[in-house]
């Protein structure tokens, strides 16, 4: 069924038949009280204009598993917020009916609530443990799909907009490229005369009119797989040139740093793109709030009591840096420093094992550490909230979002400084080493766990730290996504 932000013409009958105009009512209720507590303040001339666009939103990874890092998380926040604001239908793309499909009842699970029912924090692989086995899963889901395919080339129009923030590298790509051509809005006109056909030496010259397209933004996280390939897993690097390509054809883009807004626009030039014909490059800066939860100062472990606790959260891939982190810890507790290094985040295929490897020979060998794996959002609070500072170890991101939770929590953040990792570090709270040497990495760590005034001053610099929310963030896009 589609949202209060579909009902056209004809249908507005079923849609109050439907109760969606009752639905609307009391979302417009509840809206006016959270404005006038602050929390969300939306003019009504952008209400009136949700009721006659339609906002589609791709959450295509975001949607299968409980998997909540990077990307999912992001999306995942992003509808929470904007569908408190305006109606969003969510949109699943299934590779084998090459279609855009609603979400199953399970998918919209997995997106407003992945760790509720049978997902459970704690997977070393949750989209595993969701799939257990892939190829069914895709054959279930493409037989579910096939009633819940829409034929977005027969409904969308110019003042629609296809929100894509997911980084798409299937047959995705093709599609969306062909949107523009493919797309049909209703169009009535009057006809006053032939002359142009009858006559066409009277006529001057028009150019033909253009296919009405509706209005595509998509979001751009990173360049690392055409940066530093050697530390992508080769997966991501299949289909990113096309990628890149298509959505050089979009009406906007919004990019999560800018660094990453820099790099997307160097990309485009390597492949002969003119900045004339790139589109809007937008940069925001990307809240930390997990589900709409409040800032909580509390404070950290009182100084000198039991073991510190050291925080790295990340999944296991090349340029996450375990490798180099598990070597630094090791040089720390040979020469006597105590602590207990937490390790959060999921792990790979590709790259994994090592990782793991590595923490059950320390452990073997009497090492403090603890890998917690995958986990949901109270778990990860409360980690945070337990830890003395955090480690970053990262070579090179998007954004670094583990930093910027790490300073909302008022922990200090022992990072690399390069990039867009420095932008995030740049606003105080972390100590910046060079994250590719083990021996400057144990430093840093050393440092924060034995002068105190180094780790009071980062602390309070963290604490004071400001950010923006999801819902905030939400209000600024809204007018990008939907312009009027």
């Amino acid at each position: 069924m589609r949202g209060v932000g579909a009902c056209r013409g004809g249908e507005e009958g079923a849609c109050r038949e439907s109760g969606i105009f009752n639905a609307e009512a009391r979302r417009r209720e509840k809206l006016a009280g959270e404005a006038g507590r602050g929390k969300i303040r939306l003019l009504s001339r952008r209400r009136r204009l949700s009721l006659a666009s339609v906002l589609y939103m791709d959450v295509t990874s975001s949607c299968k598993s409980p998997m909540n890092t990077g990307v999912q998380r992001v999306v995942r926040e992003l509808f929470r917020a904007l569908s408190a604001i305006t109606p969003v239908t969510p949109l699943v793309w299934d590779p084998a009916l090459a279609a855009y499909c609603t979400l199953s009842r399970r998918e919209r699970g997995f997106l407003e609530r992945p760790f509720a029912g049978s997902s459970r924090p704690g997977d070393a692989e949750p989209g595993r443990r969701a799939n257990p086995v892939p190829l069914w899963s895709k054959l279930a889901r493409s037989f579910i799909h096939r009633g819940n395919r829409i034929d977005l080339f027969g409904k969308l129009t110019a003042a629609d907009c296809l929100f894509v923030p997911e980084i798409f590298q299937d047959n995705r790509a093709a599609w969306l490229a062909g949107l523009p051509a493919g797309t049909a809005a209703r169009r009535v006109g009057v006809c006053h005369d032939a002359l142009p056909w009858r006559r066409p030496g009277l006529m001057p010259a028009t150019a033909p009119s253009a296919p009405v397209a509706p209005r595509r933004v998509g979001m751009f996280y990173d360049a690392l797989t055409q940066r530093r390939p050697e530390i992508t897993p080769p997966k991501r690097q299949a289909g990113f040139a096309e990628y890149l390509n298509v959505l050089g054809g979009f009406d906007h883009i919004v990019t999560i740093s800018r660094e990453s807004a820099d790099d997307l626009r160097a990309c485009w030039r390597e492949r002969g793109r003119v900045d004339e014909a790139m589109p809007p490059v937008t940069v925001f800066e990307w809240p930390v709030n997990h589900d709409g939860a409040a800032r909580r100062n509390v404070p950290p472990p009182a100084w000198g009591t039991g073991r510190p606790a050291v925080l790295c959260v990340g999944t296991f891939e090349p340029r996450k840096n375990h490798l180099l982190l598990l070597e630094a810890a090791e040089r720390l507790w040979q020469t006597g420093v105590e602590f207990e290094l937490v390790l959060v985040g999921r792990t790979t295929a590709h790259w994994g094992k090592q990782v793991e490897e590595t923490v059950e020979r320390l452990r073997a060998a009497g090492r403090p550490v603890r890998w917690l794996r995958h986990v949901d959002d109270g778990t990860l609070r409360r980690t945070y909230e337990g830890c003395a500072f955090t480690v970053f170890p990262s070579l090179a991101e998007g954004l670094g979002l583990p930093i910027l939770e790490s300073l909302w929590y008022g922990r200090p953040c022992v990072c690399g400084e390069n990039g867009a990792l420095g932008e995030v570090a740049a606003g105080g709270g972390c100590l910046k080493v060079d994250q590719a040497d083990a021996a400057a990495l144990a430093a840093g760590m050393e440092r924060l766990l034995k002068d105190r005034a180094v780790y009071e001053r980062l602390g309070g610099e963290a604490e004071r730290r400001k950010f923006g929310s999801w819902e905030g963030l939400a209000a600024e896009l809204l007018p990008v996504l939907l312009p009027g």
